[in-house]
C-alpha cells in the first residue's frame, strides 16, 4: 500500500465513531474503551496509528461478540481478520485502517485495570468510568535499578556463551533484544521526567523522547553478524554509567577477548560493524 494512502487521523476517528455507533445497537454491549492513541494519549494520533479498543459486554453476549466480526465489517470492507487471543482479533480494513480489539465483561475489565484507557461511550454504566479512572492511577511495579543492571549483564554473558557454541540467532536475542529491554528500563528511570508513551512497551517513540538515544542503539543493535561488537558497546556503556559487578564485567570482557583472539580479523571499532562477519 502506498504511504500516501495511509488513513488520516480524521478518517481513523470517523471509523471509530462508526464502529461505536454500530455497537450501540448490539444487544449486550455496555461500552467501548479506547486505548493508546485513541485512549488517554489521543494527542499521539497520526496517520501511522491504529485503533486499539476494548468492547465491554454482558456475560451472555461475550461469546457471540468474540466469534462474529459482522459488527466490524458492517462499517467497512475487511481485507484481513485474525483471532489473536481468546478475547479478540486484529483486522485490516480495505482502506488501510488497522484495528486491534478485545471483548471483555465488566468483571474481566475490572480485574485488568489497564492504564491509558478512555471511555468512548457507555450505556448507563458509571462503574465503567470508575474502573477506567482507577487504571490511570496504576503505576508499573518497577524493580530496583540494580535488577535491570544485573539482568543486562546476565543477558550479555549468556548471549556470548551461546555465540561461542555457534547459536548466533539465540545470541542475538540475548544480547540485542533481552539486554536492550533492561537498558530501556534504565533509560526510563534516568529520563523519568519525559512523558512515557506506552505503559507496556518502553521503546515506543523513544527517539523523540530521549535526545541522542539513536547514537546508543546504533552500536547496541548491530545485527546478526555483529554480536560481539554489540556486547562490547553495551558492557562498556553499563560499566561507565552504572555500578556493575566487576567480576561479571571481567568475565564478559574475557569472552569478548577470546572471540577476538580466535578471529583476529574481527574489529571492535563501532564503525566497522558492517565489515564484521561472525563465524
Amino acid at each position: 500500500m502506498n504511504e500516501t494512502k495511509l488513513p488520516t487521523p480524521a478518517l481513523l476517528l470517523q471509523r471509530l465513531f462508526q464502529i461505536g455507533e454500530g455497537l450501540k445497537n448490539v444487544d449486550g454491549v455496555i461500552g467501548i474503551i479506547g486505548l493508546g492513541s485513541i485512549g488517554s494519549d489521543k494527542n499521539r494520533l497520526d496517520k501511522y496509528s491504529d485503533l486499539d479498543f476494548f468492547v465491554i459486554v454482558s456475560p451472555d453476549a461475550q461469546e457471540q461478540m468474540i466469534e462474529s466480526t459482522n459488527w466490524l465489517s458492517s462499517v467497512g470492507e475487511l481485507d484481513f481478520v485474525f483471532k489473536n487471543s481468546d478475547h479478540g482479533c486484529k483486522a485490516l480494513y480495505h482502506d488501510g485502517i488497522y484495528v486491534e480489539y478485545a471483548i471483555f465483561t465488566i468483571e474481566q475489565y475490572r480485574n485488568w485495570k489497564i492504564p491509558g484507557g478512555r471511555v468512548l461511550w457507555a450505556k448507563g454504566c458509571d462503574e465503567l468510568f470508575a474502573i477506567t479512572d482507577a487504571g490511570q492511577l496504576m503505576q508499573k511495579s518497577l524493580k530496583a535499578e540494580s535488577f535491570y543492571i544485573n539482568e543486562a549483564l546476565s543477558n550479555v554473558y549468556v548471549g556470548l556463551l551461546r555465540l561461542r557454541r555457534g547459536e548466533k540467532l539465540n545470541a542475538t536475542r540475548f544480547i540485542q533484544s533481552f539486554a536492550i529491554d533492561n537498558i530501556l528500563e534504565l533509560l526510563d528511570k534516568r529520563y523519568s521526567g519525559k512523558t512515557r508513551q506506552d505503559f507496556f512497551v518502553l521503546d515506543r517513540r523513544i527517539e523523540s523522547r530521549i535526545s541522542d538515544v539513536e547514537d546508543l542503539f546504533k552500536v547496541f543493535v548491530t545485527g546478526y553478524t555483529s554480536n560481539v561488537l554489540a556486547a562490547k558497546a553495551i558492557i562498556d556503556w553499563l560499566n561507565q554509567n552504572y555500578p556493575c559487578n566487576q567480576s561479571m564485567v571481567a568475565r564478559i570482557n574475557a569472552l569478548i577477548s577470546a572471540y577476538k583472539n580466535d578471529h583476529p580479523e574481527y574489529e571492535l571499532n563501532p564503525e566497522s560493524w558492517t565489515r564484521n562477519r561472525e563465524s
